[in-house]
């Protein structure tokens, strides 16, 4: 089998090269996709072949066809653990992740919280409904003005507050916005003043539920 090379360059780089030994190049970003298409196309026109060996035989495997396998393969078993979906790499598994249901209000949680710090949980309820009610229609303000660190204070304080009353469904929600500034998506910032009213009023149901609110 005759070597085969490839050179990473970002686009603006790429040009003719003169070197033999370079088959081909890839572009940055290099996808997972990319990288599939480039090591077919390496191949595409030979009649090249992979060798797979066992502890008591040899197999001789033609390679376009072992690694559409093993693409059809590894995207079946890839599982990102990402609340935004973002590609962080490949955990491959046998089985799918059963995926954790968060409670809306935890109270032994938020009762271990307060104990820690001195607090009255009760009260602490009190303070998240006294700052938090109608919070969404702020929060979608916000969002509409891409008021960028106005956002991220408010995530700031909804995570503080949610933590302390164990409100773990909530926490989740305020996490999964900040992952947005850390991977610059907030293309994707538009859909979360719907997501949070829906959370907000789950949770103010249940903090009225415990502090006897009608």
């Amino acid at each position: 089998m005759s070597l085969k090379c490839v050179i990473l360059l970002d686009s603006h780089l790429v040009q003719p090269s003169t070197m033999s030994c370079v088959s081909t190049h890839l572009i940055k970003p290099v996808t997972q996709e990319s990288i599939y298409t480039l090591i077919l196309s390496l191949y595409q026109d030979s009649n090249d072949q992979i060798t797979i060996k066992s502890n008591e035989t040899t197999h001789a495997v033609d390679i376009e066809k072992y690694l559409q396998t093993e693409k059809e393969n590894v995207v079946q078993a890839t599982t990102i653990q990402n609340p935004l979906g973002f590609a962080s790499g490949f955990q491959k598994s046998t089985q799918p992740k059963k995926e954790l249901v968060l409670a809306i209000l935890n109270k032994e949680e938020g009762l271990k919280n307060t104990q820690k710090m001195g607090l009255d949980y009760k009260n602490e309820l009190k303070i998240f409904l006294d700052i938090f009610d109608k919070s969404d229609l702020y929060f979608r303000q916000i969002v509409n003005e891409k008021a960028i660190n106005k956002i991220k204070q408010f995530c700031i304080d909804l995570e503080k507050h949610a933590k302390i009353i164990g409100a773990e469904s909530m926490l989740k929600f305020a996490d999964t916005v900040s992952l947005i500034f850390v991977y610059n998506k907030l293309d994707m910032l538009v859909i979360y003043p719907g997501k949070f009213h829906l959370e907000l009023k789950k949770l103010l149901e249940e903090i009225k539920k415990e502090l006897h609110i009608k």
